[in-house]
């Protein structure tokens, strides 16, 4: 429906689309009457299931069945409106970045905004967490809360800008002596939790205990080699919605992408074994056809593209 060339099954694991196949689908679907916003009965849905798959040669698993329940079952979950106070502070290219990350958090996609330094990225994510329905979805997994995940060095840039932008937004400091940290992860008095990368590895078996709504990573190459421990650390978080902030998602080599996106959305570039072979093998072609991949998952503007809108230099 969101004309994305992937969809996301219940596992978590990422199903390639074919646009043809897809429209065929679309197409006969539509001769039964359904069209977009259609509803059906759980009998029916399930009838259409197997009739569509049979007509493109495919069978239905009771694992599909199952996923057709889910989707049928659950309501489609909103897409965040930008908050009225963040309104005028955002200048036009981060209210994009605003409805880029808000349409990949209602559809639970992990995205990553690579704007450069100096685009407020802080500032577009700080947006979409504002802008996040407050009451929790009657779901599974739902999670609650947001947890931030940045180097030492901007924890309190990270806070400051919170209290700036988003005053009415309940940010704490996931930090201090451990009974504090466990004694902070158990109350309700936060909304909005921000670490560093060396807390998740060394506090990971109390955080993997708690689901949260959204987890964003800033300077997100910092889990670039996948084996090293804060990489494996960050993967066993919790969280259905996950964004990762960084300038640099391809800056050495398409490995340090593939440990990015692996945290994001798990089995989309398959495993680090497959990701690694196909790139030999294809070498240029297979960059193209990354590129091309991972478009809708990605955001990067630079100084250039945007410099008419940033403010003059004041020395």
């Amino acid at each position: 429906e969101r004309g994305l060339p992937v969809l996301r099954t219940e596992t978590g694991r990422w199903l390639a689309l074919a646009p043809e196949q897809v429209r065929e689908a679309q197409q006969r679907l539509s001769t039964w009457g359904m069209r977009g916003g259609g509803r059906f009965l759980m009998p029916e849905a399930r009838r259409l299931a197997r009739e569509g798959c049979t007509a493109l040669g495919a069978t239905v698993s009771r694992q599909s069945l199952a996923v057709v329940d889910r989707l049928v079952r659950l309501p489609p979950r909103p897409v965040p409106t930008l908050d009225p106070a963040l309104a005028p502070v955002l200048r036009d290219y981060q209210r994009q970045g605003f409805e880029f990350l808000a349409e990949r958090w209602a559809a639970s996609v992990g995205a990553i905004l690579a704007d450069d330094m100096g685009l407020g990225k802080t500032l577009q994510a700080l947006a979409l967490i504002a802008s996040m329905p407050k009451q929790k979805r009657q779901e599974e997994n739902a999670g609650r809360g947001v947890l931030i995940v940045c180097p030492a060095s901007v924890v309190s840039v990270w806070l400051g800008e919170a209290a700036k932008f988003c005053p009415g937004l309940r940010c704490q400091a996931y930090l201090g002596v451990p009974e504090v940290r466990k004694r902070l992860l158990e109350t309700d008095d936060w909304e909005c939790l921000v670490t560093t990368y060396g807390m998740v590895r060394s506090d990971i078996d109390l955080i993997a205990g708690h689901t949260f709504e959204l987890i964003v990573l800033d300077e997100a190459q910092t889990i670039k080699n996948p084996a090293a421990k804060v990489s494996v650390a960050v993967r066993g978080l919790r969280a259905p919605a996950r964004i990762a902030l960084t300038g640099t998602p391809l800056e050495n080599r398409l490995l340090d992408f593939w440990s990015i996106m692996d945290f994001l959305n798990p089995g989309f570039l398959g495993s680090r074994e497959e990701f690694q072979s196909s790139c030999v093998l294809a070498g240029l072609e297979m960059a193209v056809a990354l590129r091309q991949r991972i478009a809708p998952l990605l955001m990067r503007r630079t100084k250039d593209l945007v410099a008419k809108e940033l403010p003059l230099r004041t020395e």
